[in-house]
């Protein structure tokens, strides 16, 4: 069998264990970005100012980081995650029939939800999306092949985080005028995503997957070959008492380290993404009806990056030296970008390779946790990176609000790039210190 069938087999057999996951990825993906397509239309419906709204997002940010830490306190240590996962399930349902299902019930009252009401319903968006992505991580990191499973489940949010806003943005650009019959119709698709998703009969599929995935103890992470980018099998890796000679003791700092690195990296992806259409009107002078899709090309680019690394299997012992090679072209081009103007064609291919270059952070980063630690410890500090790292969603896009704010926007920019630069050599620095032989 040639290596591409090998390769597609083995993703859809990831797929095929991974649904339940997936399905709650795609679905995180359609509405966490769906506000960015339609700000306009959901201040004037909620009758907010954008104020409101800032809090709201900072309230949904600071759940999240709740939710890590309560998934951080009970996954490490269960073998069946379905409880966990059902438990993010009922959260996300509950937050979007506050925040959204509101519209449909009693819209045509005199009326309107309080602000600090709907702020609630982001909390409890947050909250479970934060307990879901580490569940999600945890289940990948199980697998068989964990980097191409990290990979999938990033791949399967952007999918959903690109197509639905832009299927959004499109259809508000298409109506000529709009109507309480409109916004009904737009909210719909998100009302219904996340009442299927908590229907969705988990628990046997979870539980079966999990036997799946046990018989295969991460085998990339532990196969001897893994360094020298032979190709590794299915088959269960020799016990690590078997190579404990060649085999490297990660310090205690390292998980706290990547932390710091997905912490740069969310404020990078976040704040590019919030930020890169104005950007465009101001220093590109852009038209308002194109700039609107700078947000889904960035992301298409990711989704194309996070496609390619899901179908062709990576080596977990490389993401270390990958992640701060892959910070100098994202350093220089975010420079390109905030620094000289551009035609409206090469602007939209510069934020497409962004995107492609941003794509595989996350994997890179987290996945690391795959090769470097073994049983119980990989989920263990899979968890400890990713709640640092979820930080970076709260305090990045303060600290680049503030600066744009006071300074401007390109200086915002510039901010970003600096913290490209400081991904760089803090990469560069866990790459050099952050393993040390094993003493005998």
């Amino acid at each position: 069998m040639s290596a591409s069938s090998q390769q597609s087999i083995s993703v859809r057999a990831l797929a095929k264990a991974m649904t339940s996951n997936l399905i709650t990825q795609l679905l995180v993906g359609c509405f966490m970005a769906f506000p960015g397509a339609s700000m306009d239309v959901l201040l004037v419906q909620f009758h907010w100012t954008i104020a409101d709204f800032g809090t709201s997002a900072l309230i949904q940010g600071i759940f999240a980081f709740l939710g890590n830490i309560f998934a951080n306190w009970r996954v490490p240590s269960r073998p069946n995650l379905t409880t966990e996962l059902r438990i993010s399930q009922f959260f996300v349902l509950a937050g979007v029939a506050i925040v959204y299902g509101w519209e449909f019930l009693v819209s045509p009252l005199p009326f309107h939800l309080p602000a600090i009401t709907r702020a609630l319903g982001f909390a409890f968006i947050g909250f479970g999306v934060g307990i879901q992505a580490i569940v999600n991580n945890t289940q990948a990191l199980r697998s068989h092949a964990p980097s191409s499973a990290l990979m999938l489940v990033a791949f399967t949010f952007t999918f959903g985080a690109l197509v639905f806003p832009f299927l959004t943005g499109f259809f508000l650009a298409s109506i000529p005028e709009f109507t309480t019959h409109n916004w009904k119709l737009i909210l719909l698709p998100i009302f219904l995503l996340a009442t299927w998703n908590a229907l969705w009969p988990i628990t046997g599929r979870l539980t079966k997957s999990q036997t799946q995935m046990t018989e295969y103890p991460n085998s990339h992470s532990h196969s001897p070959q893994s360094d020298t980018g032979t190709a590794t099998t299915d088959t269960a890796a020799p016990p690590a008492t078997a190579t404990s000679t060649s085999q490297t003791k990660p310090p205690a700092f390292l998980p706290y380290a990547l932390g710091f690195l997905l912490f740069l990296y969310m404020g990078i992806e976040i704040n590019v993404t919030n930020g890169i259409a104005l950007l465009g009107i101001q220093l590109n002078s852009i038209p308002n009806s194109l700039a609107r899709f700078a947000p889904s090309a960035l992301w298409l680019g990711i989704l194309m990056s996070r496609f390619v690394t899901a179908i062709f299997p990576l080596q977990p012992a490389r993401f270390r030296v990958w992640t701060w090679q892959a910070s100098v072209p994202l350093t220089i081009l975010l420079a390109a970008l905030a620094i000289f103007p551009f035609s409206t064609i090469a602007w939209f291919t510069l934020i497409i390779t962004i995107g492609c270059f941003l794509g595989p952070f996350y994997g890179f980063i987290v996945g690391q946790s795959s090769h470097l630690y073994h049983g119980d410890t990989v989920a263990k500090n899979a968890a400890t990176i990713a709640t640092i790292g979820s930080a970076g969603g709260i305090l990045m896009p303060f600290l680049f609000g503030q600066i744009a704010e006071f300074q401007g926007l390109r200086t915002g920019f510039v901010f970003m790039v600096a913290t490209a630069a400081t991904l760089f050599v803090c990469a560069i620095l866990v790459a050099i210190l952050g393993v040390k032989p094993k003493k005998n």
